[in-house]
Parts: C-alpha cells; structure tokens; sequence
C-alpha cells in the first residue's frame, strides 16, 4: 500500500504537515519535490528523449523496413 503525506525540510529532518500513526518500524521512502525544478510543460529536447528511451516504440526494431528513399515523391530540403 503507498500512502503520501506531505512535509518540508526542517533543520535537516523531515517535518509532515500532519500528524501521522503508523506502527513502530514500519519502513518509509521519501521522495523529495524540488522547487528548483520547473514542473511546467515539457521541453522538445525531454519529450524527443522520453520516446526515445521510454520504450514504447521498442517494438518497431522487429519491423522490416517496408520503405526507401527511392520510394519519396518528394524530398524536401529539411529532410536532408
């Protein structure tokens, strides 16, 4: 089960924003929310890099290459 609570940094401890009972020893991670990171939207550059490491294109390594560029119409001068 994942529960969240919130909380700041406090002299080096973490400091919830409300009281919390769990059971003695119960283990916890901490995911830090940076505010120096811009949580707006993504660049090009970050999503280029989520498709091409993400994996949810892995499986065109398996396709056969249907085309050439012998098969363009036209090229166009930004293509090249």
């Amino acid at each position: 089960m994942l529960i969240s609570y919130r909380g700041v940094i406090d002299g080096g401890r973490v400091r919830l924003r409300e009281a919390v009972t769990l059971p003695e020893g119960t283990e916890v991670i901490v995911t830090v929310l940076s505010t120096e990171v811009d949580l707006g939207e993504p660049t090009d550059e970050e999503l280029a890099h989520l498709a091409m490491t993400g994996g949810a294109f892995d499986w065109l390594k398996d396709e056969p290459e249907l085309y050439t560029d012998a098969d363009l119409a036209e090229r166009f001068p930004w293509a090249c």
